[in-house]
């Protein structure tokens, strides 16, 4: 009988949703994905906050403000490109000798288990 090891990961999508949510006090924006440069797949969460000017701001103030929003939808639209496919993530999982054991497609995304013979 052969003998296995096994790993699991769950590969979801960040169709930027949570792009621009205003909370009190601040702005916030949000990003998980999966992204790869050609090795293993990595998370990569990006986080960014901005308090938002008060209403007795100067133009100035107001004009900074607007340029860092600017900013980081800039630099949010140019990452949110880079997450992977489920194919294509499933292709960099299954290196290494490693099958698709199991596939549960759940609201957090595809939850998956993969196997490999220990030599």
């Amino acid at each position: 009988m052969a003998d296995w090891e096994h790993k699991d990961a769950t590969w979801f999508w960040d169709a930027g949703q949570d792009r621009l949510q205003f909370v009190s006090k601040f702005i916030t924006w949000k990003l998980r994905l999966w992204v790869s440069d050609n090795g293993s797949p990595n998370i990569v969460e990006k986080h960014w906050t901005l308090p938002k000017p008060s209403p007795e701001a100067n133009e100035s103030e107001k004009e900074s403000f607007n340029d860092e929003v600017e900013k980081i939808n800039k630099e949010f639209s140019e990452i949110l490109p880079l997450q992977l496919k489920f194919s294509e993530w499933l292709n960099l999982q299954t290196k290494g000798g490693w099958e698709v054991f199991k596939i549960s497609d759940r609201k957090t995304g595809k939850w998956c288990v993969f196997r490999r013979k220990i030599q």
